[in-house]
């Protein structure tokens, strides 16, 4: 019966329950070790970085190269920091760098009025003697040339370089020819200094009378013998020499500006392309041209637009300092005030708000403000039309103020697609 008893409680000692218990008791002991000899390793690693030993000259010790060289981890790499450099390049530039008139937020009328007279500036004597604006057709800046026209200190010329257009049809939509610019630009810096008599081209007075219309009809007012010559004396009679061009790039005139460096300054006009193109359709075609024509015409025009912008940029870079302002025709209908008198004050001629209201007041056009609705957009009927413009112009409006229309539950939202403009 006695060993009976101990077979018994022999089996009894090994029974399931208890070889899972013992099991899991070894199983805990094992992790328990296998933590504690870790974490002793890693507490050894950390005093042989944190106090190394190279100030006190002990040649058993390591050195202070090898201490930085082994004391960098994986977390001082700089591998998330890659990720956010390739995004920082996508992005557009920061458009304070780029020179628009305004650069912020437009100023209002009511903020010139709180301006003490004591504080504005005088009428000073150096002026830009000859300032370009560089545009587009159907953007406005015939307005805008018109008006800076009626300035008594100011002559202006209209489209002198019509002569060299071979696409007579299409009246601007494109540049001059490459095979004409070198001689369009030579005649377009003998026009800056007033030579008309002298000019290799030689004017007819029909010529004259197109691109030089108030100074001509003075000219026929007073019973001038030969009007060309009336017209070139009353060109040299004024400071400032301003011409409006839609048929050049601005690297064309980059001889110009080597010429007349400092006294030169060029005014890209830029207009919204997708109403630039309604309205150049509506002349030249009778209705709405939509679908894969529009694109190709919006990239043309957009292609065009950002090439001045960022040549201006490059040209500013290479020496020509503060040459060029970029003017959107949106802002100039929101703020006409504001953005004549930076105009004027930009090329040198700081004008009262009175005399910039009488100027406009003079080419009628607080009467064309009253037609046009910047905030519904009504100068751009098709959606479509203006949905294949954007496709074209996406890479543009990255790097200006225009931004696309957005399509939502098959509706287009045409709000906001000018900055400062709404």
């Amino acid at each position: 019966m006695k060993v009976f008893r101990r077979r018994w409680v022999l089996c009894s000692m090994f029974s399931p329950r208890v070889t899972k218990c013992l099991m899991m008791l070894s199983l805990f002991l094992c992790l328990f070790s296998y933590g504690q000899y870790h974490s002793n390793k890693q507490t050894s690693l950390i005093q042989l970085r944190v106090k190394p030993t190279c100030a006190n000259g002990d040649t058993k010790e390591l050195s202070c190269d090898v201490i930085k060289k082994n004391f960098t981890t994986k977390q001082n790499k700089v591998k998330p920091t890659k990720k956010e450099n390739k995004k920082k390049l996508e992005k557009a530039p920061n458009l304070d760098s780029v020179h628009i008139l305004p650069n912020t937020v437009p100023m209002q009328v009511q903020d010139f009025k709180s301006i003490k007279s004591e504080k504005l500036p005088k009428k000073t004597t150096t002026f830009a003697k000859k300032v370009l604006i560089l545009s587009y057709f159907k953007s406005g800046s015939l307005e805008l040339g018109d008006i800076l026209g009626n300035h008594p200190d100011i002559f202006y010329f209209n489209e002198p370089l019509y002569p060299f257009d071979s696409t007579a049809q299409k009246d601007g939509e494109e540049p001059i020819s490459r095979r004409y610019i070198s001689e369009a630009t030579e005649y377009l810096t003998d026009l800056f200094e007033c030579k008309i008599v002298d000019s290799k081209l030689g004017y007819s007075e029909d010529m004259v009378k197109k691109i030089a219309k108030k100074a001509y009809t003075l000219c026929q007012q007073q019973q001038h013998s030969n009007v060309s010559e009336c017209v070139q004396q009353l060109c040299l009679s004024k400071p400032v020499i301003l011409s409006k061009t839609i048929r050049v790039y601005i690297q064309d005139v980059h001889s110009f500006l080597m010429k007349n460096r400092g006294s030169a300054r060029v005014i890209i006009l830029q207009q919204d392309p997708r109403v630039n193109l309604h309205l150049r359709n509506r002349k030249s075609h009778p209705g709405w041209t939509t679908g894969s024509d529009m694109f190709f015409q919006g990239r043309s025009l957009c292609a065009r637009m950002l090439h001045d912008a960022q040549n201006a940029k490059r040209l500013e870079g290479s020496g020509h300092k503060d040459f060029y302002r970029i003017v959107l025709y949106e802002h100039f209908l929101k703020n006409p005030e504001n953005i004549l008198r930076g105009i004027l004050s930009y090329i040198g001629m700081n004008s009262d708000l009175e005399d910039v209201k009488m100027l406009l007041r003079s080419a009628n056009v607080y009467k064309h403000i009253r037609k046009v609705n910047l905030n519904k957009w009504e100068w751009i009927p098709d959606d479509e039309a203006g949905l294949n413009i954007d496709k074209a112009c996406s890479f543009f409006y990255r790097y200006s103020l225009y931004n696309p229309m957005v399509q939502r539950a098959g509706l287009v939202q045409r709000y906001n697609l000018c900055q400062y403009c709404d």
